[in-house]
């Protein structure tokens, strides 16, 4: 969720998918230039991480990308995320 997002707004989730082989969540799509989190189930009153350098945490900031087509992982083990 971000202003990355599709509308540019904070109301617009982009739902992962859970990879069985890379034991990571995944999201490949369009991105506009802005800043993004993730969180949980569509709901700030559950768990969100923001981060830098590749590091999540829950006392994250917003997450910068670029425009373009990303494919973003998130591994929930050790709180790590790229972005491709």
């Amino acid at each position: 969720i971000g202003s990355a997002t599709t509308g540019g707004n904070w109301s617009t989730d982009f739902d992962m998918t859970w990879d069985n082989t890379l034991l990571k969540w995944t999201y490949t799509g369009t991105f506009l230039a802005g800043e993004f989190k993730f969180r949980l189930n569509h709901d700030w009153s559950q768990t969100n991480w923001g981060g830098s350098g590749g590091q999540a945490s829950t006392s994250g900031g917003n997450i910068a990308v670029s425009a373009g087509t990303h494919t973003i992982l998130l591994d929930p083990y050790d709180l790590t995320y790229s972005i491709n």
